[in-house]
């Protein structure tokens, strides 16, 4: 799947690609076929096109054909350096961007810090697929931004959970909270109701632990 993905892209994208690259539980080495999901970042040289899109979508629906065993279970964003490298300065900028994930087709977006994480990962697991490396070509991200995007989702799950507390006493039952996710998946996994989770999308940034999330930075971020 991933040889067929990275021949795939070269042959649309061609050196407009510059670094094709896994993140993610498959990086860590903790993949569970059939439950994680992949997870990738295709950086490219400059923004992509409604032509792009067209192109990706053909590459997506052809693989989605070949290998049904992953469909849904594929995470890729597809994003310009100079975009990653504006979000990361903060720059009052907007750059569009492409990403297919499970339970949402291939899309354009708008970069933004929403998947500031992705692009952390990518860059910490430094495991590229083809082309080079990301820790050659992917704009460094400040470790400051990534408590940033961090603490709030923190924040906001802990209140899930408190609610969640209030509401099994109450003897209601509500949505349950996020089950632990995979490593690449940041935004479940953060509080499974007390069950430890493993490291989330950001290898040594985010664990979880029976007393609730922890935050630890890795030094290897923003060099």
């Amino acid at each position: 799947m991933l040889a067929r993905l990275a021949a795939e892209l070269a042959e649309v994208l061609g050196d407009e690609l510059l670094s094709l690259a896994l993140h993610g539980s498959w990086a860590l080495g903790d993949f569970a076929p059939g439950r994680s999901d992949l997870d990738v970042l295709a950086l490219m040289a400059a923004n992509p096109t409604a032509a792009t899109l067209a192109g990706l979508d053909d590459v997506h629906a052809r693989l989605d054909t070949d290998f049904p065993e992953w469909n849904g279970h594929v995470e890729v964003d597809y994003v310009s350096s100079e975009a990653v490298g504006a979000v990361a300065q903060g720059a009052d900028e907007s750059h569009p961007m492409i990403r297919i994930s499970p339970g949402e087709p291939l899309h354009e977006v708008e970069a933004s810090r929403h998947y500031v994480l992705n692009w952390a990962a990518a860059l910490q697991a430094d495991r590229p697929i083809a082309g080079a490396a990301p820790s050659t070509v992917l704009p460094a991200i400040d470790r400051r931004l990534i408590h940033q995007v961090v603490l709030p989702t923190r924040r906001g799950v802990a209140g899930m959970g408190a609610r969640h507390a209030g509401d099994r006493r109450a003897g209601l039952r509500r949505h349950p909270l996020p089950r632990c996710g995979n490593a690449g998946d940041w935004t479940a996994g953060v509080e499974a109701g007390g069950r430890q989770c493993g490291q989330i999308t950001v290898p040594g940034v985010v664990r979880t632990h029976r007393l609730g999330p922890r935050l630890v930075v890795s030094q290897r971020i923003g060099l």
